[in-house]
């Protein structure tokens, strides 16, 4: 229900620089799929710098792993809809406690491992696994992800673990995505 726009950059070497940010929009058709209008919370901004490590050499024949170290920061808007259906900062969470800002801010460190079988192993498919840690100050977490590619068709299995409870986010996830390549 909302439009924002997502970037990534790769800068010198292995440095990546990512933005994505949104906002909630005023529109009928966004509005109608509102379900609770008191407790609104999206993500309104995130950024993140990071450096890969790629190391050449493969594991047992299996394949290659990968590294990532970086820092990142992000916020979460607070927000309500009227019955005059407008939206207006909320600063109050769903436990009652009284928020000092309508968004929630987080920032900290980030590390990631990886593990893609190798390309030549065909005809398994192309494998990649990864374990991840969010040092965000206030919402840590861990997660974990699979993903399986043959040809041009691939799905995305990924588990979240929160280490810190907030009120605009379950404590576990899983994620299902299903990919098709397009090589123009």
């Amino acid at each position: 229900g909302g439009i924002g726009g997502y970037g990534k950059v790769l800068l010198l070497n292995q440095f990546q620089f990512q933005l994505s940010f949104s906002e909630m929009i005023e529109e009928k058709l966004f509005l109608n799929q509102i379900r609770d209008s008191t407790f609104i919370d999206f993500l309104s901004l995130s950024t993140f710098l990071g450096y890969d490590f790629n190391f050449n050499k493969p594991i047992l024949g299996l394949g290659y792993m990968k590294g990532m170290l970086g820092v990142g920061y992000y916020e979460i808007s607070h927000k309500t809809l009227t019955s005059e259906e407008k939206f207006i900062e909320r600063y109050e969470s769903k436990n009652a406690s009284i928020l000092s800002n309508s968004k929630s801010s987080f920032i900290g460190a980030m590390a990631r491992a990886d593990l893609i079988t190798n390309l030549k192993r065909k005809p398994l498919p192309i494998t990649h696994f990864y374990v991840q840690v969010n040092g965000y100050k206030g919402n840590s977490s861990w997660q974990s992800g699979l993903n399986f590619n043959v040809k041009s068709l691939g799905i995305d299995l990924i588990y979240k673990q929160s280490l810190d409870k907030v009120d605009w986010a379950p404590n576990q996830e899983v994620f299902i995505s299903f990919n098709y390549n397009v090589n123009l």
